[in-house]
């Protein structure tokens, strides 16, 4: 039987979009429960930082220059300032 692996953490509750936006964490709790009761058997795990094994795979999706820039903004505990989705 199909018994699939789904990765989560509360941790993604935490994330704030701007007014309007779909994304919130009232969606998260929702899926995840639509989620338990489709694939009971599932298995939830806590996401694990990879370092640097996760580079060759981001930059098949992302600029080396993007990645840097996000690497500078994240060790100074800041974000981007402006989102290329939604205006400032």
């Amino acid at each position: 039987m199909f018994s699939p692996v789904f990765i989560y953490s509360d941790r993604f509750l935490e994330h704030r979009c701007r007014q309007f936006h779909f994304e919130r964490p009232e969606r998260l709790v929702a899926i995840r429960q639509h989620l338990e009761a489709a694939f009971p058997a599932a298995e939830w795990r806590e996401p694990t930082p990879v370092g640097e094994g996760l580079t060759p795979w981001l930059e098949k999706v992302h600029s080396r220059v993007y990645l840097d820039q996000l690497t500078r903004i994240a060790a100074a505990g800041g974000r981007l300032a402006r989102s290329r989705y939604l205006p400032q």
